[in-house]
């Protein structure tokens, strides 16, 4: 089946599994949980362009044979899904390199929804989580360690996004997901040029679960029916909370979101 790819990528914690499975309520559209198709193309392309490039070479087979194979990766990697429209998840899309890949060898013009909230509530978010998974200790600094997943990573491919002025990324905060999500669905659709469908927004189904176990935290992508902020009485401590801070105001200076 020939599938019409987007990409939902940006920050943890924002948001990015209830869309997903607001989104998957239409028939025609398939979101499911973070996908590994952006790391399993950025290790075909590496492997292409190091360890098989002499044969490939030698045998005349760059780029015609290099470039079939890139392009065939998103079709096989979803190709037990059946229906057309899919939303393809990976908080690194934005960084630079891998947003050249898609327009390389998925769409010159690939449409992305870039999910963002405050650094301190996401940090918050994941301290309480992990606490209730039975975490003991610094729960933290980790999250914070520059160039590492799960948030300084994404955020170097959101500065990307946000100073390459790229017409084909849609910034999305967490606030306005929560609060008025219809809105939020109209502005993506418009922004995918996609036929409108009515979303239920009142009492939302978990249509894709993910297995949390391999997390370590057990609940990170529940869904809960009804849309709302959580309570979360977590404190930071002083260093954390000036460090995250900063990196809020970094993020937010010049950004353009809905």
């Amino acid at each position: 089946m020939n599938h019409k790819f987007f990409y939902i990528s940006g920050l943890p914690r924002t948001g990015s599994s209830l869309l997903s499975n607001i989104l998957m309520q239409n028939p025609s559209v398939h979101a499911e949980g973070r996908s590994a198709l952006c790391q399993m193309m950025w290790d075909m392309q590496y492997s292409i362009e190091g360890y098989s490039r002499e044969a490939l070479e030698a045998n005349r087979r760059i780029p015609k044979t290099s470039m079939a194979v890139m392009r065939a990766l998103p079709g096989l990697y979803y190709n037990d899904v059946d229906r057309e429209i899919i939303f393809d998840k990976s908080r690194t899309w934005t960084l630079f390199a891998n947003h050249q890949m898609l327009k390389r060898y998925i769409d010159e013009s690939p449409k992305v929804i870039v999910l963002v909230r405050p650094v301190d509530e996401i940090v918050r978010s994941f301290a309480k989580l992990r606490v209730n998974n039975g975490w003991t200790g610094d729960v933290y600094t980790d999250l914070i360690l520059p160039h590492t997943d799960p948030i300084t990573l994404p955020l170097e491919g959101i500065a990307n996004a946000k100073y390459t002025r790229d017409e084909g990324f849609l910034f999305v905060t967490y606030k306005s997901l929560v609060e008025k999500p219809s809105e939020v669905l109209q502005a993506i659709y418009k922004h995918c040029g996609l036929n409108w469908f009515a979303h239920k927004v009142d009492n939302v189904e978990q249509n894709f679960t993910e297995d949390d176990v391999g997390y370590g935290l057990v609940g990170m992508h529940d869904v809960r029916q009804k849309i709302e902020l959580q309570a979360n009485d977590v404190v930071l401590p002083r260093n954390i909370q000036k460090i995250c801070d900063a990196m809020t105001e970094t993020l937010y200076d010049g950004l353009d979101a809905i």
